[in-house]
């Protein structure tokens, strides 16, 4: 396993354990599970990098939007950078504003 698969292996790990959600293998291969954790409420979607950025497409963000509307699921997005200065801003959880609005800024998990 390369240095990068490692990376975002640890990074679905971490956010499986720390947000009570199921890991997928083949990091999200399969359908109707595409994503990389979920649960009954939400689908999420991790990217990790060593670098110093990240780019997000949307089309990433498309994919899982459209995903999350037919699974009646709420979308999360994760990011992960691993070469911030501070561990505790490594990584980042992103929700549609409309979604967080609905929930009143409640905790979803």
């Amino acid at each position: 396993m390369s240095i990068k698969n490692k990376l975002w292996y640890k990074l679905e790990k971490l956010v499986a354990q720390k947000l009570g959600l199921k890991r997928i293998g083949f990091s999200g291969g399969q359908w109707p599970m595409k994503e990389d954790c979920e649960d009954i409420n939400i689908i999420c979607q991790c990217k990790a990098t060593a670098g110093k950025q990240i780019i997000i497409k949307s089309v990433v963000l498309k994919d899982l939007y459209e995903r999350s509307l037919i699974q009646h699921k709420i979308p999360l997005f994760v990011f992960h950078i691993d070469s911030m200065e501070y561990n505790r801003v490594k990584t980042w959880v992103c929700i549609p504003i409309d979604d967080f609005v609905e929930n009143n800024g409640e905790c979803l998990i």
